[in-house]
Formats: structure tokens, sequence, C-alpha cells
């Protein structure tokens, strides 16, 4: 199985939006690794897509996406479930990009 993600290949219209297949990454110690159900679409998504004037704008090619909710699908070593945890979902703003994609790691 491999991961889909959505990359910006050059500033400009959606047409710059390429989709890359790679290996699913694994989480590393502290993370865990998220199925992503959904990936919210900022203003900033935008003016980094379009223009890449805005200032903090990644170098391309670079993924967009800060905001994701998804499923805890693995965990990486020294991440435990506790009894209080009823669902495995989660939720959260990265604070970089790169949440257009099927699966990431998170730190926990």
């Amino acid at each position: 199985m491999k991961n889909h993600r959505i990359v910006v290949s050059r500033h400009g219209g959606p047409d710059v939006l390429k989709v890359l297949e790679e290996d699913i990454p694994e989480p590393q110690a502290g993370e865990v690794r998220v199925k992503v159900l959904a990936a919210g679409v900022s203003a900033y998504d935008l003016m980094f897509r379009r223009s890449g004037r805005l200032p903090g704008t990644p170098r391309v090619p670079f993924t967009l996406g800060e905001d994701v909710v998804g499923v805890v699908d693995k965990l990486g070593e020294g991440v435990s479930t506790t009894p209080t945890t009823s669902s495995p979902r989660v939720n959260g703003t990265r604070g970089v990009l790169g949440s257009r994609l099927e699966r990431r790691n998170m730190r926990s």
C-alpha cells in the first residue's frame, strides 16, 4: 500500500497541484501515524500556492494543509493508549504545512 500526497510543484493556479505516491511513513519514537480523514483549506494555503510572496511561504515543492482530522493507525515507540481513551480520533494544527495526504506522522 502506498501513501498519496498533494504537492505544489510551482506557484500558480490549481493546475500546479500534483499527486505523489510514496511509501507510508513509519512513526518514530514519540509519534503516532494518523490516517487523515479531513484537512482544511485556508486562505494561507491559497496564497502560498498562488504567488509564493507571502512571508513564510515554503520553497517548492511543498505540501499544503495545516489543520488535520484523522484516526491513529499506528503508535511509535514510547506511545501508549490510556484507559480513558475512548476513540483513536485526533485533530490538530501542525504549525507547519503538510496535511494534504493520506497518512502522516504527528507528535503524540
